[in-house]
Parts: structure tokens; C-alpha cells; sequence
């Protein structure tokens, strides 16, 4: 999956993810499902579960608040069919692409070297308000708060620093 063909078609099932749940929901599921079994044909059981668990559960949520809220069905129908495609997409390009492919694109390898960085720190926060004694929602809405904050001073720090290496960015 680490050669050029292989490279391509996770390109190409990247951008069908995005197009596919515009088309029709049933296709999209349908989709979804396909890309899921794939994962579990090639071993990645665990993360596949976890999509399709995650996913159900998403769709159990948007629908019981949608009915609650007498929303619109179509919508949440459509929603849950972008996440259904393009969720196990990316585990999938990501779970099969040797490390050295993606550090050769300096965009992903910067935003890899962020997001896990960002997660240590999450779990630091999350670690410290628990020694702490915070519990249950209060708990969930600080370390959420903190970890906002610290991805936004995260980001500014990153910009400020490509800035005075003379790399031009957009805020």
C-alpha cells in the first residue's frame, strides 16, 4: 500500500469520501461499510470497530436530538453519511502509510508533529485536573477549555516562529 499505485488509491478513496455523501446516503453507507470491511480483511479490527461503534453512536445521538428537537432527519441522515465515509479513510491512509511517506510532505509532517504533541499535553491537563479533585462535567469542560487555549497559543507560537524564518503565513 506504500507504492505509487497504493499512494493513489488512497487519494482517490479520500476524495470519494468527500464527493460520495453528496450523491446519495444510501451510497455512502454502503461506502463506509465497504471501506470498513477492508480494514478488517487487512487487520486493522480493532480500529474499524472503534469507527463503526463511534459512528453508531453519533447517529444514535444527532437522531434521538433531532427527534427531541424536531430537527431535520435529512440532515443528520447526511452528516452521519460524510463521517460513515471519510472517518475510516483517514484511519485507513494513515494506518498504511509507512511514516517516511507522510514526513515527506512538510504539511501533514507538521501537522502530525502538532496533533501529537497537542495530545500529550491534553492528557497532562486531563492528569493534573483529576489529581486535582475535579469530576464529571466540570472536569470534561476544563480540560477541553485548557486545551483550546493551548492549541491556539500552540498555533501562534508555530506561526510566529515559520515567520521569523522568513515562511510566509496566513493568519
Amino acid at each position: 500500500m506504500n507504492t505509487k499505485p497504493g499512494l493513489m488509491l488512497k487519494a482517490v478513496m479520500a476524495v470519494a469520501s468527500f464527493i460520495i455523501p453528496f450523491v446519495s446516503t444510501l451510497v455512502a453507507v454502503v461506502y463506509g461499510v465497504a471501506v470498513i470491511v477492508l480494514m478488517v480483511v487487512i487487520g486493522l479490527r480493532k480500529a474499524s470497530a472503534y469507527i463503526a461503534v463511534s459512528l453508531l453512536i453519533v447517529y444514535l445521538v444527532l437522531l434521538a436530538s433531532t427527534l427531541v428537537l424536531g430537527g431535520d432527519i435529512t440532515s443528520v441522515m447526511r452528516f452521519t453519511a460524510f463521517a460513515m465515509t471519510t472517518a475510516p479513510v483517514f484511519v485507513f491512509t494513515f494506518a498504511t502509510t509507512r511514516p517516511l511517506a507522510l514526513r515527506r510532505i512538510p504539511a501533514v509532517y507538521l501537522l502530525l508533529v502538532v496533533l501529537s504533541s497537542a495530545l500529550k499535553e491534553t492528557v497532562d491537563i486531563a492528569t493534573s485536573y483529576r489529581a486535582r479533585g475535579s469530576r464529571g462535567l466540570e472536569y470534561w469542560l476544563r480540560v477541553v477549555v485548557a486545551t483550546v487555549v493551548m492549541s491556539m497559543n500552540r498555533a501562534q507560537a508555530l506561526a510566529d516562529s515559520l515567520r521569523s524564518r522568513g515562511i510566509d503565513v496566513v493568519d
